[in-house]
């Protein structure tokens, strides 16, 4: 159970404790909607929602790229895990394909209020789980500087970004934090082993015999950035 101080609540909003001073606020009013994709970062964000939210909790599964299929299973099997060690059901699964939306740059994120759950006024608020790179020379930050300039400059180590966008419908409350701080947070608020184990964040090619038996390569920066963070790829 959680230690009481993990949460306040401010007029309609719970603040609900990350570390430092961080908080995350959770409208007491109003359904949220949560971008998951079933890795480590969207899926600490949709436990915590899950934990916390008092109505409908809407996670939207986009995907860009032809491993369609494999997000859906991904983010299908992490959803049902959370909703059953949280206890909380109360969602609302959305799978959304948009091969052509570059969610690499900020400049793109207006297209995503196209969905019809914030264009209806069902969510408020759309949290991103969009985090800060490792250290300069890590070898997934270091091919990011190189190669991906505009998500670079997003998530670059050495700057402070800020955690909403677009007049506060779009919220980042882990974009300043690498994945050693998502471990803490997994940590902290006590999800399981079992989770972590079940989230996918891999983007090296594997044919389907190589998926059935491990579903991360170990190789790609993706997972180069789970051992980072967690010491282990699953």
């Amino acid at each position: 159970m959680l230690n009481w101080c993990l949460f306040l609540r401010l007029n309609k909003n719970m603040k609900i404790k990350l570390l430092n001073d961080d908080y995350i606020e959770i409208p007491d009013d109003h359904s949220v909607g949560v971008g998951f994709s079933g890795g480590v970062d969207s899926t600490l964000l949709l436990y915590i929602l899950l934990m916390h939210s008092r109505h409908t909790v809407y996670p939207l599964t986009i995907t860009v790229d032809n491993r369609f299929h494999r997000h859906r299973e991904v983010a299908s099997e992490v959803l049902a895990k959370c909703c059953k060690l949280t206890g909380n059901h109360d969602v609302i699964h959305s799978m959304i394909h948009c091969e052509d939306i570059d969610l690499s740059t900020t400049q793109n994120e207006p297209a995503l209020k196209q969905n019809r759950f914030i264009k209806s006024g069902l969510i408020d608020r759309l949290f991103i789980g969009s985090n800060q790179l490792p250290p300069h020379g890590h070898l997934h930050t270091e091919d990011y500087k190189q190669n991906h300039q505009a998500e670079f400059a997003r998530r670059d180590p050495d700057a402070i970004k800020p955690t909403s966008s677009h007049g506060g419908v779009f919220q980042y409350p882990l974009i300043n934090y690498d994945k050693k701080k998502i471990r803490d947070l997994y940590n902290m608020y006590g999800i399981p082993d079992e989770v972590y184990s079940s989230t996918w964040s891999c983007s090296g090619f594997m044919d389907n015999d190589m998926w059935s038996k491990n579903r991360h390569c170990g190789k790609c920066g993706p997972c180069q950035e789970r051992i980072y963070g967690f010491g282990k790829i699953e």
